[in-house]
């Protein structure tokens, strides 16, 4: 039996090129990071919930070094709050190792957008019981009802950042 949707020879150079050897099985909450990774896995991948088939899942965005026997063989990389945590992992170290994505990584991106996104929710109380939604940008967004606003965005730090000092509010960042 032959796999299907391999990683390019482009996306294995990259993480080779890095010297990457770090693990980054994630389950349970914590990331392995010993340094003992021999192989590359899909994220996202047909056993995950959001999985939507295309070319996209072949983008670096959605390939994470490994142990396949110690770190991944009958472990489950594929629960959503885990995949979660990895892609914005990858994202992070892609950014900073100056990765600049191609087209299909940019579609990657655009399709799993969801998995990026940080809320930010607060109770209220006394708040007009009006169910409305409000896009600040193409970053944020805020929905809110009578007893609770949320604020979407694609960076935690800017999002919390702005709700903590601006609003004098206390986050519960859900992940």
């Amino acid at each position: 039996m032959k796999l299907s949707n391999r990683f390019s020879p482009k996306v294995e150079q990259f993480w080779k090129s890095l010297g990457w050897w770090e693990c980054l099985s994630n389950w349970n909450g914590k990331f392995c990071r010993k340094n003992h990774a021999d192989c590359l896995h899909h994220i996202i991948s047909p056993q995950s919930s959001g999985y939507i088939k295309g070319k996209h899942n072949e983008s670096i965005y959605n390939s994470a070094p490994v142990n396949n026997w110690d770190c991944h063989i009958h472990k489950s990389m594929h629960i959503e709050k885990n995949e979660r945590e990895l892609l914005k992992e990858v994202k992070r170290i892609l950014d900073l190792n100056g990765y600049e994505p191609d087209d299909n990584d940019k579609k990657f991106l655009e399709v799993y957008k969801d998995y990026y996104t940080f809320e930010v929710n607060h109770n209220i109380r006394n708040f007009n019981p009006v169910i409305k939604e409000t896009f600040i940008d193409d970053n944020i967004r805020i929905i809110y009802n009578e007893n609770t606003i949320s604020v979407c965005c694609k960076s935690r730090d800017y999002l919390k950042n702005v709700a903590e000092k601006e609003f004098n509010l206390i986050c519960t960042i859900i992940v």
